[in-house]
């Protein structure tokens, strides 16, 4: 599985626009906060990823700390 093009590395993608909306523009990384729990991972810009919705891949060593794989959460630069 880890071959295959869905593998993807441990890190928060948006969408372009979505990251000019949140005035992440320029951020290699941020901070994503989901109830007590946290993580720093590096911003990926993906055109793929809808707008209003940040796409980080679950199951991976980078945001084992976070909740649940859907939900809300808040971002801000690192």
């Amino acid at each position: 599985l880890q071959t295959t093009p869905h593998a993807k590395s441990a890190a928060c993608y948006l969408n372009p626009q979505q990251a000019e909306t949140l005035l992440l523009n320029g951020v290699e990384r941020v901070r994503v906060m989901q109830g007590e729990s946290e993580a720093i991972l590096p911003l990926v810009l993906d055109e793929t990823v809808p707008l209003n919705v940040a796409w980080i891949p679950a199951g991976l060593e980078g945001v084992s700390g976070l909740g649940a794989s859907f939900g809300d959460i808040v971002l801000e630069r690192a």
